[in-house]
């Protein structure tokens, strides 16, 4: 249902990267994140026009009663965060491809929703360390992701399911790191830093497909 509201309106960020720019506001520090204001951020600042008030309800209750509070379930540790899954039958280039983007469109979403519209945020030192990290694997991805997509080499079955799995892996390392945020770690020493990440959101290209506009941010975190 969530992906059909999506659908309908034109969201220019795919479920995918919905689902982690919600998980990364509910785990955000800040605490005047609002809700209603990230789903307004799907689209650019100001909700799709709708033909009734009905279809303003069930767009809003779909996205906050259904998927918000149903990522909000993620903050105990008994029910961690997981990136969503991808099925790869045969190893290509395409699924390759296909698996890094929507991986680095998740953490790209993550961080766009934990930062809440600002370029520096207060974390506990642990969620700081995990956040570095996160950008890390972010980058290592977005490599795969070129390779897949330049394909600049031949290469034969075993190295192509050598990617994927090293993609899998990573995604692993990404899902205890998120949860690192989702559970607000407790640590009495707080730092003000700028991420590694850039500021990403996904745009639709002239030929319908996601990618992904940037704009760099500083490449290690300051004390403020």
């Amino acid at each position: 249902m969530i992906r059909a509201l999506l659908d309908r309106y034109d969201c220019p960020l795919p479920f995918h990267a919905v689902r982690a720019m919600f998980m990364g506001n509910i785990a955000t520090p800040d605490m005047t994140a609002s809700p209603m204001q990230t789903i307004r951020d799907l689209w650019g600042g100001e909700l799709p026009e709708f033909e009734t008030q009905e279809d303003a309800e069930i767009l809003l209750t779909g996205l906050m009663q259904g998927l918000w509070n149903g990522l909000s379930n993620h903050q105990k540790r008994t029910s961690p965060f997981k990136l969503t899954r991808v099925k790869t039958e045969q190893p290509s280039w395409e699924a390759l491809a296909r698996l890094s983007l929507i991986r680095r469109e998740e953490l790209d979403g993550f961080i766009e929703g934990l930062f809440a519209g600002h370029d520096e945020i207060d974390l506990p030192e642990k969620a700081h360390g995990a956040t570095n990290i996160l950008g890390e694997l972010r980058a290592m991805i977005a490599g795969v992701h070129e390779l897949a997509t330049t394909k600049a080499a031949p290469t034969d079955v075993m190295e192509l399911e050598g990617l994927i799995k090293q993609i899998r892996e990573l995604s692993i390392i990404a899902e205890k790191r998120s949860t690192w945020q989702s559970n607000r770690a407790n640590v009495p020493e707080r730092k003000c830093w700028k991420p590694m990440l850039p500021r990403s959101r996904c745009c639709i290209d002239g030929r319908g497909s996601h990618s992904i506009r940037s704009v760099p941010r500083p490449a290690a975190p300051a004390p403020c």
